[in-house]
């Protein structure tokens, strides 16, 4: 078995931390990004709901005031 010097053993854990660093902030990134897009996604279905549910509630209003015109010229 080989015996490794302090100060490679140190060099080596340096060089781990570096590289961990590295993933941490790229990691950091990624959720960072993914919840831009998240919130993104969510502003959109907002919007998308809102224009279903007024469409919705035009089409209702427009019914009910034909069946009132209707029922209003009845004999």
């Amino acid at each position: 078995m080989t015996e490794l010097s302090p100060d490679a053993l140190t060099g080596t854990v340096q060089q781990m931390d570096k590289r961990l660093d590295s993933i941490e902030r790229r990691l950091d990134g990624i959720e960072t990004r993914q919840r831009e897009d998240t919130n993104a996604v969510n502003q959109r279905i907002d919007t998308l709901t809102r224009w279903v549910v007024g469409i919705q509630l035009s089409t209702f209003i427009a019914l009910v005031g034909l069946l009132v015109t209707i029922l209003l010229k009845l004999p």
